[in-house]
């Protein structure tokens, strides 16, 4: 990661999560790097530095997640 990040014009680098709909952008912001998570389908990510932007569903396209258990809705075991 840090060699991407010393290559002069490299304005952004994305990672994608491939088990779940999330995103980390690194965006470059002069001499240092802002970093912004995307989660869930309907999130897009801008990228004005090169004029585009990505929806998170396009990427994910043709992808399944595994469920999730949400353990907040399930009855605590007696």
């Amino acid at each position: 990661m840090e060699e991407y990040k010393r290559h002069p014009t490299l304005a952004y680098i994305l990672l994608v999560e491939p088990l779940k709909p999330q995103a980390l952008l690194y965006a470059r912001e002069r001499d240092s790097w802002e970093i912004e998570t995307f989660e869930g389908l309907e999130a897009v990510i801008a990228l004005p530095a090169i004029g585009a932007a990505l929806a998170l569903a396009d990427i994910s396209d043709r992808l399944s997640f595994p469920r999730r258990r949400d353990l907040a809705a399930e009855e605590p075991p007696l």
